[in-house]
């Protein structure tokens, strides 16, 4: 049986599943009078596909073993029989069948349909995980956008069956202030030269995974780590010799809750979340963070979204009580999406820090616009994000207000894809404009990362 026969039969069963189910058909055998009949090795081929798409699994299964009896190296028949297995409810006697059309295969179609007949009898035996490790094989051969989407929607469905979730994702790339430093080496205190951290420029890299858990079909626990490195140059040396890159390693580690609320039309959304968390900097106890927010979402239409969030953040610096602060953020956003436009948020709100120490505590506006363009494009993608804010350092109301403006621009790129694994480039930049020199600073790096689509 050649791939182009055998592959409607696949694909139609993807796009015929309700909630909680595979995104394939799982037909269960059925009882019949059988007939003897004579035909050609063609011929049984075409009556196993057809028995198979009626839903005569048991059938299909008789038909298979008899043309593999005759033709042991068909990888066709193998496809059919492990179809046939999984659709009769015997996946795990399907998954070996399955495996060998795979290793059979010649064409790139035909691997593409071994593999994901793999992952199919090996959902329907209960082994999501490594379904989806064949699914994400299966998109090594898949021979068009069509059969990548079909990957995909399986994908959700299989992982729909587990409780657990895992999602890793790794970036690096040069920066030109690894350090959060200044644009100012000195700072001039009445006439007397005081010196101050310096920007300095090196190489980034880290990776950043989450481990989630469903304890409900609306709550989810999640432990989120995140790691980064800094890689110093003979530029960040001469600037200062003093610098190591082991300063500037970060790590932060935090478990949080999600839970998502919604009306049964779909319409009025309510998310909640709550996280504590730690940072390490250099090795040393950083930071410990309290997070909690609120977010009351309402679809208007198919195209327009309004959303009012609240977020609350609580850092306890150890061992300096002044550094400690407490930040607010309320916003309002709105999203839309249209052909001639693409998808576009944009979102205002107000912020405000409490601190004892006057460098941190501030108030003020903010705003920010993500836009993702019609790109006309199946080889790229395009992601602009905007942020802006007002900071009014109000225990030192002799300096102006600083001024934050940060840029992102991604590009997506999955004609390079591989495995479901998108790699993505990020150009961002922030500038944030002051009278006070230790803050006065500039920021601009480009990172390479690797997402999944799936």
């Amino acid at each position: 049986m050649s791939v182009r026969q055998l592959l409607p039969l696949v694909l139609a069963g993807a796009l015929c599943t309700g909630e909680g189910a595979l995104p394939w058909s799982t037909a269960a055998a059925q009882s019949g009078e059988e007939a003897g009949v004579s035909t050609d090795l063609a011929g049984a081929v075409e009556m196993a596909r057809r028995a198979l798409a009626i839903g005569r699994a048991d059938v299909a299964v008789s038909i298979a073993r008899q043309i593999l009896a005759q033709a042991p190296g068909d990888p066709g028949a193998h496809m059919i029989l492990a179809a046939a297995l999984t659709r009769s409810g015997a996946p795990d006697q399907a998954v070996p069948v399955a495996k060998r059309g795979f290793r059979l295969a010649g064409s790139k179609e035909a691997r593409f349909e071994g593999a994901y007949l793999t992952a199919e009898a090996l959902a329907a035996a209960g082994r999501p995980w490594a379904a989806k490790l064949w699914l994400r094989r299966a998109d090594l051969y898949a021979p068009t956008r069509d059969h990548e989407a079909v990957l995909s929607y399986a994908y959700r469905s299989v992982s729909a069956q587990s409780r657990l979730g895992i999602a890793v994702s790794l970036f690096g790339g040069p920066s030109d202030n690894v350090n959060g430093g200044s644009l100012h080496d000195t700072f001039w205190f009445y006439g007397i030269p005081i010196p101050i951290t310096q920007a300095i420029p090196g190489q980034v890299y880290g990776v950043s995974t989450q481990l989630s858990y469903g304890l409900s079909p609306r709550t989810r626990a999640v432990l989120v780590w995140s790691h980064r490195e800094v890689v110093l140059g003979d530029r960040a040396r001469a600037m200062d010799p003093s610098a190591r890159a082991s300063d500037y390693r970060q790590d932060q580690l935090s478990l949080g809750l999600d839970h998502v609320w919604q009306d049964g039309k779909g319409r009025f959304a309510v998310l909640t979340s709550g996280s504590i968390g730690r940072r390490w900097n250099g090795g040393e106890v950083g930071a410990d963070i309290l997070r909690g927010s609120v977010e009351l979402r309402r679809g208007l239409s198919e195209d327009w979204v309004v959303a009012g969030r609240l977020l609350l953040e609580a850092v306890d610096i150890p061992g300096d009580a002044v550094a400690d602060s407490l930040t607010g953020r309320v916003s309002v956003s709105a999203s839309h999406r249209a052909d001639w436009l693409g998808a576009l948020t944009a979102e205002a709100g107000t912020v405000r820090v409490e601190s004892d120490a006057a460098g941190i505590a501030w108030r003020g506006p903010a705003l920010a616009l993500s836009w993702r363009p019609p790109v006309r494009s199946e080889s790229f993608g395009l992601t602009v994000d905007l942020e802006a804010e007002r900071r009014d350092y109000w225990r030192t109301p002799s300096f102006d207000a600083d001024k934050w403006l940060s840029m992102a621009v991604t590009a997506e790129l999955p004609s390079l894809e591989v495995m479901g694994f998108n790699p993505t480039v990020t150009l961002s930049a922030a500038r944030t404009w002051s009278d006070v020199v230790v803050r006065d600073t500039e920021e601009i790096g480009i990172s390479f990362g690797i997402s999944s689509q799936f």
